[in-house]
Order: structure tokens, then sequence, then C-alpha cells
């Protein structure tokens, strides 16, 4: 597995609090793939890789607003999903910043 603490840990946890998954037979195993999520909860962004990583045993990234790389906790979960921050407030340098996450996500796609 690609993520063994998703197996360990988080599978189980999320499968009791989720339950019942519906598409996961439209997830392209063998092709890369743009997931776009509506968020119901900041959890999504730990939720999604806990649910497709064991379907495709592919690595994943996320594109995340870079304020949750000011926490410890999340920071090292982000890492851990080699997630490529977004800047979202409104700065001369987000632009800049922007443009480098993006062309980041079309490079690990």
């Amino acid at each position: 597995m690609v993520y063994p603490i998703e197996k360990i840990i988080l599978i189980p946890i999320y499968k009791l609090w989720i339950g019942k998954i519906e598409g996961k037979g439209n997830i392209l195993k063998d092709k890369p793939f743009i997931i776009a999520i509506n968020h119901t909860s900041y959890y999504d962004v730990m939720v999604l890789p806990s649910l497709i990583v064991p379907i495709t045993n592919k690595k994943m990234s996320v594109l995340v607003n870079n304020h949750y790389w000011k926490n410890f906790i999340t920071r090292a979960f982000l890492n851990y999903y080699d997630c490529i921050p977004l800047f979202v407030k409104k700065q001369k340098i987000s632009k800049q910043k922007n443009k480098k996450s993006l062309e980041k996500a079309v490079d690990y796609l």
C-alpha cells in the first residue's frame, strides 16, 4: 500500500464515520484523474485520500488552502500527502505562488 498509515489507522476510523461509499467504480485506476469536491467540512482533505488511495494504490496530491500549514498536525498530514498550497488571500505575491502551485499540480498529473 502506498500509505501504510491509511491502512492501519485512518481507514477503519473513517469507515465507522462514513459508512457506505457510492461511485467507487467510477475512479480511474490506470490513468491520472482530477477530483473536484464540494467541501462539507474541514475533514474533506483528510477523508478523500483515505477513501481514494486504497482503491487506486497510487499517491495522491490535493490543492489546499495554505492556511492549514500553520498547524503542526495538519502540516504533517499535508506534507505526508504531498499536498499543494493555494494562496487564497489577496496579496501581491499570491498570484505568483499560485502559478507555481498550479504548475506543480500539472506536473503531478
